[in-house]
């Protein structure tokens, strides 16, 4: 009966570690307007951006160029404009990533609804910010970048921006990790065994 007990735990700890929840990392951020062609008045804006750290490259085979694309209501970019007029683009999030490529790392996000779209491109020079495409999941530091711009594009025209913070509100806690989870059920499936034959 404890083996069937045993069992039946390896069973369920295997299932549990293999199973990847949606683990969101959230950025906020502020800056100012540097170009209003829509004659706006907007000065200053704040804003946030989200994205899953499972979400799988859309270009695997390409080991400096990483796309991460998201879509649903939740992803997305939300601004506020001088402190209270609201511009939301949820929809459709790109994640976009480069790693020594053309002289540069960069850092792309990339919101679409609709006619409207806001990006937010963040490059460094010096090529050293990353050592890989893949999603980064530790803060990211915007003095690492010499570029820092945001846009906001509509039919009518694209306000641009510079970010002058960008601060990380959360990220994903490091799962346990499957093999680790399967060898301690093989190692009480062993000992559960063992303690029976006596």
């Amino acid at each position: 009966m404890k083996l069937i007990f045993t069992l039946a735990c390896l069973c369920a700890a295997t299932v549990f570690s293999a199973t990847a929840s949606a683990a969101v990392v959230n950025y906020s951020f502020a800056g100012t307007v540097t170009d209003d062609p829509l004659g706006s008045g907007y000065t200053t804006f704040t804003g946030s951006f989200n994205f899953e750290s499972t979400t799988p490259d859309g270009i695997a085979g390409d080991p400096s160029t990483a796309a991460y694309a998201q879509s649903g209501p939740t992803w997305g970019v939300g601004l506020v404009f001088n402190g209270s007029d609201t511009v939301n683009v949820f929809g459709s999030l790109n994640i976009l990533i480069t790693n020594n490529v053309g002289g540069t790392d960069q850092f792309g996000v990339l919101a679409q609804q609709g006619s409207s779209t806001v990006s937010i491109t963040l490059v460094d020079f010096t090529q050293s910010v990353f050592s890989s495409d893949a999603l980064p999941v530790a803060p990211l530091t915007l003095v690492n970048f010499a570029s820092r711009t945001l846009s906001w594009e509509t039919p009518a025209g694209t306000l641009q921006g510079t970010l002058t913070s960008l601060t990380l509100n959360s990220a994903p806690i490091p799962e346990t990790g499957t093999l680790p989870m399967l060898a301690l059920g093989l190692a009480a499936t062993t000992w559960a065994a063992r303690r029976r034959m006596r």
